[in-house]
């Protein structure tokens, strides 16, 4: 069910907008980044991401897994669970495991992102818990929203 047209303003670029009323997603997608500091490398992965629009906005629970390496050798594996709340541009957090050869690390990502439909550009923040070891990443994002059944598809008026 679509309701009213309202307007969304971001900066200088204003959009007639609809606000989703119980509109659901599953959206897989692909990412391709770089970690930064020691122990780090080109990242690809893949995550997918149930969403929820409520109030003009989407809600995501996301699962994303990612190895990281370079051209000698896979540097580490992650497995991030987060809740994501986004629009235009978004924030995601939670709890990050890290596996690598050597040990096992817990700890909080935290990724800012901005995009309009696809791709999405991201940076991530991890603090790895009782370390003094932290993993900072770059990259872009392919999202492929897929409507479940019964759920309108996804619209910003622009028809």
């Amino acid at each position: 069910m679509v309701l009213p047209v309202h307007i969304l303003s971001v900066g200088t670029l204003t959009l007639p907008t609809y606000i989703f009323a119980d509109s659901r997603y599953i959206s897989p997608g692909i990412k391709f980044g770089y970690t930064f500091g020691k122990g780090g490398g080109v990242t690809v992965g893949a995550e997918v991401s149930y969403i929820v629009w409520y109030k003009n906005a989407a809600n995501a629970v996301v699962l994303n897994f990612d190895i990281c390496g370079n051209e000698d050798k896979l540097q580490f594996s992650k497995l991030h669970l987060g809740y994501q709340v986004s629009s235009i541009v978004g924030a995601e957090a939670g709890p990050t495991i890290i596996w690598t050869d050597q040990e096992t690390l817990y700890g909080l990502t935290l990724t800012p992102f901005a995009g309009f439909v696809m791709p999405y550009v991201y940076c991530s923040y991890t603090m790895i818990l009782n370390k003094e070891r932290d993993f900072g990443e770059a990259g872009f994002l392919l999202k492929f929203p897929i409507s479940l059944p019964g759920h309108p598809p996804p619209s910003i008026g622009l028809n």
